[in-house]
């Protein structure tokens, strides 16, 4: 796909602010206003299809920051849920960020970002949309920033060695055992601590503890689902056995409370 590169130069126009799920996703949308999009996949892989001919790819757990620049369909053959911060900017002359920009976000990094933006903007008050500029700019500078640190990646031959280190920790957290430790995974790799911890904060751009609370908190979000169940039984069932860690957890990497989330999700 072709690229196109923008940094933002005043304060964005917020022009919407939501999420969405579905049973079955398939809509045309038709461009009225420039804008961009950055969208979270929560579930339900999405296919992208441009009226030029272009097409994009997006899986769950990533996200997409595009250019609404013509015309698009857009389809999920799985139940489908997103969330999604539209908005525009004069861009400046200079560029900072290539678009389209899709990332993985198995971890979640950015999901506090769109839950906080688009809890705010639904308060449809002054006050909430300019705590909702206030997120996005956030959740813009921690996307310019990973892209940046892509770029470093690549142009600075980043031994494949540890790229395969780092990639191996990340699937033994995949697993589920999020009881994992820094020492238990470093040993598994048989490699130091200290060399685990310096190339997967070079490369991932977080700890391996962090990483571990991260997959911990996504699982529980997945297991929720659609349910009404208790945050005690969430987090049993991803090993936290302390209800006021779990919720301390919740809170710090969704951006709400349980209970909020629950009235946002339950239903939908």
């Amino acid at each position: 796909m072709d690229t196109w590169k923008t940094s933002i130069a005043s304060l964005p126009e917020i022009l919407f602010a939501h999420t969405y799920s579905t049973a079955n996703y398939d809509r045309f949308f038709i461009q009225t206003v420039p804008m961009v999009e950055i969208t979270y996949i929560e579930r339900g892989t999405v296919q992208k299809t441009y009226e030029n001919g272009l097409s994009l790819t997006i899986p769950p757990d990533h996200i997409a920051v595009e250019p609404y620049r013509c015309p698009f369909r857009a389809r999920s053959s799985e139940p489908h849920a997103h969330c999604t911060i539209a908005f525009r900017a004069p861009p400046k002359a200079h560029n900072d960020i290539e678009l389209p920009f899709v990332l993985s976000d198995p971890e979640m990094k950015y999901y506090p970002f769109f839950s906080q933006a688009i809890f705010a903007w639904s308060e449809n008050t002054a006050v909430g949309a300019l705590k909702a500029k206030a997120y996005l700019l956030a959740l813009i500078a921690e996307l310019a920033d990973d892209f940046r640190k892509r770029q470093q990646i690549r142009e600075n031959h980043i031994p494949a060695s540890s790229l395969y280190y780092v990639e191996k920790a990340k699937s033994l957290i995949a697993l589920g055992d999020f009881s994992l430790s820094l020492t238990q995974i470093a040993n598994q790799l048989n490699i130091s601590e200290g060399h685990l911890s310096r190339i997967f904060k070079q490369i991932v751009g977080t700890t391996v503890t962090d990483f571990i609370n991260r997959c911990c908190i996504e699982k529980m979000k997945n297991i929720i689902g659609s349910k009404n169940i208790s945050l005690q039984s969430a987090a049993r069932m991803v090993g936290i056995d302390d209800e006021h860690y779990a919720s301390k957890l919740f809170k710090k990497y969704i951006g709400i409370s349980y209970t909020d989330f629950l009235k946002r999700n339950v239903g939908k």
